[in-house]
């Protein structure tokens, strides 16, 4: 059986034993080492249970430092505007409001564009749409407000594995959203990423497994410390299905977190691990990566994001 190698101890999506991590508290720091191991490629055994030790950015393999990317000469801000009407939800039953930010060469130009779908609006849109900004990137962003919605929307099961509303959600982006947002601007259907932070990484997560296996909608999955913990077994389940259905995954992955340690203020240990279970599926055309910032829960997702428009968009 061939044999890949994983700078992780163990590839365990239960490794912090349904710990969570909310937002604030301090960046993981201390002593701690990574271990190399071997994983069999298309291993289909339960994953094990680990508990991360706590680690500094100068012995985590994976640690990033903090980019402040350069301000570009002669750089020109974007528009921003509210979409109009809002879309009542027949899945969700909610009607959400969204945001939309276009390139200043949007107007200038009849080329379709990429476009980021970010969830968590109504707090993320402006430091979003500024990072944006200053980089001088070429893309759309879409983002869609949630407010307290975000703990049902943005969740597949509950702890106790009852039903929330995320295939609800998944829906709504897919088959009302989507459409009509790209009814209205140039958008390239081939360069569609969702990106979300802490319950909304936990949803582009299971978006990851639950996206039409046979011709997905969205190319590019970013997950910034994903909430995974909330009910492991209902992901575990999801990802034994795509692994078992599908070899060509033809997707981009971007996965962050803070440092792995202390579970309530990082999932680091979770995210570190599903990087790892992911890579040793052995998926076809599957571009994936993970970056850890010795930051906390909050605090990581703006220099995450940086790193992911200056990755992805070249």
């Amino acid at each position: 059986m061939k044999r890949v190698q994983a700078t992780i101890t163990a590839l365990a999506l239960s490794a912090c034993n349904g710990g969570g991590g909310g937002s604030g508290g301090d960046g993981v720091s201390g002593g701690g080492n990574t271990q190399i191991n071997d994983y069999p490629q298309g291993n289909s055994d339960p994953i094990p249970t680990y508990t991360y030790p706590q680690f500094s950015c100068e012995l985590h393999v994976y640690c990033r430092e903090v980019t402040d990317y350069p301000v570009i000469e002669n750089a020109r801000p974007g528009t921003r505007e509210a979409l109009t009407p809002s879309i009542t939800s027949s899945y969700a039953g909610r009607t959400y409001a969204v945001s939309v930010y276009l390139p200043a060469i949007y107007h200038e130009s009849a080329s379709l564009f990429p476009v980021i779908y970010s969830l968590d609006g109504d707090t993320a849109f402006s430091y979003r749409a500024d990072e944006i900004d200053h980089q001088q990137k070429e893309v759309i962003l879409v983002s869609i407000h949630a407010d307290d919605s975000r703990y049902i929307d943005y969740v597949y099961f509950d702890a106790n594995g009852n039903k929330l509303d995320g295939q609800n959600f998944f829906n709504y982006l897919v088959y009302e959203l989507g459409p009509f947002v790209e009814g209205s601007y140039r958008i390239d259907p081939n360069r569609r990423a969702l990106e979300g932070h802490s319950h909304g990484g936990n949803f582009v997560v299971y978006s990851l497994f639950t996206d039409v296996l046979s011709s997905r909608y969205f190319k590019t999955y970013v997950a910034q410390e994903p909430s995974i913990w909330i009910h492991e077994a209902s992901l575990n389940e999801l990802e034994a299905r795509l692994s078992n259905e599908v070899s060509d995954l033809d997707s981009n992955v971007y996965l962050s977190s803070s440092l792995p340690g202390d579970p309530m203020v990082s999932n680091g240990g979770v995210t570190e691990a599903l990087y790892g279970y992911l890579n040793s599926r052995g998926f076809e055309n599957l571009d994936i990566h993970y970056y850890s910032y010795d930051l906390d829960h909050g605090a990581m997702s703006g220099p995450a994001f940086a790193d992911f428009l200056h990755d992805h968009y070249q």
